[in-house]
């Protein structure tokens, strides 16, 4: 949504760099922990601007974790593709108003809230805390979600 409220998105990015905040527009880093790594890797909004998800990846080394940040939950078939771990996305508040269609189309693949799997690869899509557009929820409570990671050994 940065896109569409306040208009340029450099400005927002760079304040945020000022702020010291590691902004992942496709681009990603390498976290590091008692001797193992996971690439965490970001893309751009696949609705309002570029998401480049090659950049993302590059740098990833062969076999290592990675975990995408994706504002869209649509997105999570190209992460599939290249054997992205784990996607994490927003952007459907749920649907935000139940029993009426899901009348936010937020997501054309389905993609509302919680856990799905495309072989090997997982997306997570919270329900957030905010609205878009209408300003309530009906039906369909916030939600701020706890995830934890364990490794495969």
């Amino acid at each position: 949504h940065d896109h569409f409220h306040g208009g340029e998105i450099g400005l927002w990015t760079a304040f945020l760099r000022d702020q010291g905040v590691s902004v992942l527009t496709n681009r990603g880093v390498r976290l590091e922990h008692n001797g193992a790594s996971l690439w965490l890797c970001g893309v751009d909004d696949l609705t309002e601007a570029e998401p480049d998800l090659a950049a993302a990846l590059a740098g990833r080394r062969d076999g290592e974790v990675a975990i995408l940040l994706s504002h869209h939950p649509d997105f999570f078939f190209e992460a599939a593709a290249v054997d992205v771990d784990l996607t994490l996305a927003g952007h459907t508040h749920g649907g935000q108003v139940a029993h009426l269609g899901k009348v936010l189309h937020h997501t054309r693949l389905g993609f509302w809230d919680g856990m799905f799997t495309e072989g090997e690869s997982r997306l997570f899509v919270s329900r957030g805390v905010g609205v878009t557009f209408l300003p309530v929820r009906i039906g369909v409570d916030a939600e701020l979600a706890f995830l934890r990671l364990r490794t495969a050994r």
